[in-house]
């Protein structure tokens, strides 16, 4: 069953919520699992894979947030939406609206004992596989990443402070 583009962050939520991972103390397996779950929905109104439509990330890092809650570190994963809004695809200049639906989690500063806190922000690159297998494997390889750098595995096994979904125009 697929879902119209802009009630993807409410079914991601539906996952997460169904999977316990939203809201309270959250398991960063049961949301990695959530997203595993939401990133196979085939969703309405997304552009062809030529225009790279539909696509997943990982990004980490330390922010600031401009407010009285200063630094945090940060570890996010999410799916990436070309959308094609009814825009006259005859004009040269036409590109489709990027959208991106996001959890995110956030950590205390010393969520990770013993290693570094993850100062420089990264990313592990847009995979845009097709959903099925191909995206299956595109997923585990994305959380190996994680798995393989000290300072995200430790966060994963962290609790975070905070998490929310997100569904805000990508730049």
């Amino acid at each position: 069953m697929s879902i119209p583009w802009r009630s993807s962050a409410a079914e991601f939520e539906r996952i997460l919520g169904r999977r316990g991972a939203l809201g309270g103390v959250c398991d960063m397996e049961a949301a990695w699992g959530a997203f595993e779950e939401f990133a196979q929905v085939p969703v309405e109104g997304v552009a062809g894979p030529e225009e790279d439509g539909d696509g997943l990330i990982v990004q980490w890092g330390t922010w600031d947030r401009g407010d009285r809650d200063g630094t945090y570190s940060g570890l996010s994963f999410g799916r990436q939406l070309a959308v094609d809004e009814g825009a006259d695809r005859s004009d040269p200049y036409w590109q489709p609206g990027y959208w991106q639906v996001e959890f995110r989690a956030r950590f205390a500063d010393d969520a990770a004992p013993g290693h570094q806190p993850v100062i420089a922000g990264g990313d592990s690159g847009f995979d845009f596989a097709a959903l099925g297998a191909p995206r299956a494997a595109a997923l585990a390889a994305l959380r190996r990443l994680v798995d393989w750098e000290p300072a995200l595995s430790a966060l994963w096994r962290a609790a975070p402070v905070s998490v929310e979904v997100t569904l805000d125009q990508a730049c």
